[in-house]
């Protein structure tokens, strides 16, 4: 949800979201993963 909060902000057109790199993805999965635990 961060990442498409700064997305919209930025306010870039959805294409490039779309074209987003999974890493992006996976980096931010893992970082809200970390703060789980470490919560």
């Amino acid at each position: 949800m961060g990442a498409k909060s700064l997305t919209h902000s930025a306010g870039q057109p959805e294409r490039v979201r779309e074209k987003t790199p999974r890493k992006a993805t996976t980096d931010n999965a893992q970082i809200h993963s970390k703060r789980v635990e470490n919560g």
